[in-house]
């Protein structure tokens, strides 16, 4: 995801550039989970606000989520690793039934998957539960 500021010549047609040999990559799966943590919005946890997460971020993460962008789930052990993977339902973008889930503790099961570099965590609605 990127920010960029309106009007500038930040992106523009390569005349000899060749994007006939581009594909997006096909996710593999890692392995079934249970996890607990915290659903957010990518756009803010990467750093339009502060704070990112929590009570204070719950409202900015609704419009954010339901405007489209994409949601992820924030876990962290109890030895402070943390993760940060986005999440699908079925391989596709979830839909407004996620939002009353969003910037609460919450338990999800599903399945962990590589995307290139990305991992998602792909689970329904109905595998979410409020802690």
């Amino acid at each position: 995801m990127i920010a960029v500021i309106d009007g500038l010549d930040w992106i523009r047609e390569d005349e000899g550039g060749d994007i006939g040999n581009l594909a997006f990559p096909t996710p593999e799966p890692v392995m079934q989970v249970s996890l607990n943590g915290e659903i957010l919005d990518t756009k803010c946890w990467f750093g339009a606000m502060r704070p990112s997460s929590g009570k204070v971020h719950k409202s900015c993460a609704s419009l954010c989520i339901r405007g489209g962008l994409p949601p992820a789930f924030y876990v962290k052990d109890p030895k402070d690793q943390s993760a940060l993977m986005i999440m699908t339902s079925g391989g596709f973008g979830h839909n407004k039934d996620l939002l009353p889930y969003v910037a609460d503790p919450v338990s999800i099961t599903g399945q962990v998957q590589r995307f290139g570099d990305l991992f998602l965590l792909d689970a329904p609605v109905s595998a979410i539960a409020r802690l």
